[in-house]
């Protein structure tokens, strides 16, 4: 795969991207260790507003609409209650994320869905696939040990969250094990 390079939210460039970490793809203001919210709606609404409000997507309508209708064809959220609501960004080279935990489990989907607690919604450009693979094989790596779950749902503050974050290099898939096989847990569960 060859396409651009992505660049994080901070104030990273290219000629230094091999020292990123998920840390350098939010701030301090997109993450919120206690979102409200009762349903997929209203936390996809909440965290949009925020990418919206610190000028990392154009429009919030759009946006939140294409994530949540990505969403209900197609849920991304494992087993372990962590979603990965995301929509594409035209025109933009820049990867960013919202992080949210639910102060509540919300079911993810429908009334039958899988109870969620954590939420990463992903604004990802619409070209720099080999970046956003290498994003999402992190987020994946972060997401698979219970310690960092267990540490995202017990942060009280934003700056916690982005320590937890700042442990995870940015890391491109394996080439030992299929690419499927890196990210199937973000698709484990889709009905």
């Amino acid at each position: 795969m060859n396409s651009p390079a992505i660049r994080p939210c901070g104030q990273q460039t290219e000629a230094n991207s091999r020292d990123l970490s998920l840390a350098d793809f939010t701030e301090t203001d997109l993450v919120f260790p206690t979102l409200p919210g009762s349903d997929v709606a209203a936390v996809v609404q909440e965290l949009s507003r925020a990418l919206h409000r610190a000028q990392y997507i154009p429009d919030v309508l759009p946006f939140y609409h294409a994530a949540l209708n990505r969403e209900f064809l197609a849920a991304t959220v494992t087993e372990t209650g962590v979603a990965f609501p995301h929509a594409r960004i035209q025109g933009s080279d820049r990867l960013c994320f919202a992080f949210g935990h639910c102060s509540q489990a919300i079911r993810w989907g429908g009334k039958h869905g899988p109870e969620v607690r954590l939420v990463f919604l992903i604004a990802a450009p619409a070209t720099a696939v080999d970046g956003y693979l290498a994003f999402l094989n992190s987020l994946v790596q972060l997401v698979r040990r219970e310690a960092n779950l267990q540490a995202l749902l017990a942060a009280a503050t934003p700056g916690e969250v982005i320590d937890l974050l700042r442990q995870v290099p940015l890391k491109a898939p394996s080439v030992t094990a299929p690419l499927f096989d890196e990210l199937n847990p973000i698709y484990a569960v889709t009905r």
